[in-house]
């Protein structure tokens, strides 16, 4: 009987870790834990910020998106889709010659973007101390690593 009760033991501990095996994959699967690193989101992200972010997403205007470049992952704004002309004029953002709302613009210098299929045009918030799609071009759909979903601790 005792043997009985060590074996129902050693199985529910394989059990109980088998189940923690498979939560874990599919976290990681599905979602990222991200740092912000440096000013170039400020004032909505600061520098050491910690995020959770989704693997699974749709992507619209002003999301807040995780890409990679050459160099890492940067956390970016999504101010362009797929197929737009992009115009920030007079720090007003037209989009097809339409003006457009931009919450996040504080200061934009003038500049216009055609904007590729399957790609997004994705800027910092603080737009005077950003390395974004000015710097890099537009992001393929496929360099889009992740969504941010939500802030982890903190405020």
């Amino acid at each position: 009987m005792k043997a009985n009760k060590k074996s129902l033991f050693i199985n529910w501990k394989l059990f109980i870790g088998l189940i923690i095996l498979i939560s874990y994959i599919a976290f990681c699967l599905n979602y990222a834990i991200v740092f912000v690193v440096g000013s170039s989101m400020e004032p909505n992200y600061y520098d050491g910020d910690m995020y959770i972010a989704t693997k699974n997403f749709e992507i619209s205007r002003f999301d807040s998106v995780i890409v990679k470049t050459t160099d890492n992952l940067i956390i970016k704004r999504v101010v362009g889709l797929p197929g737009e002309h992009l115009l920030y004029k007079d720090n007003r953002l037209y989009i097809n010659d339409k003006l457009v709302a931009d919450k996040y613009n504080s200061f934009t210098d003038d500049f216009e973007a055609f904007i590729p299929e399957n790609s997004y045009y994705c800027l910092g918030d603080n737009r005077q101390n950003s390395w974004d799609s000015r710097k890099y071009g537009s992001f393929d759909v496929s360099l889009v690593y992740a969504k941010v979903a939500g802030k982890l601790g903190g405020e």
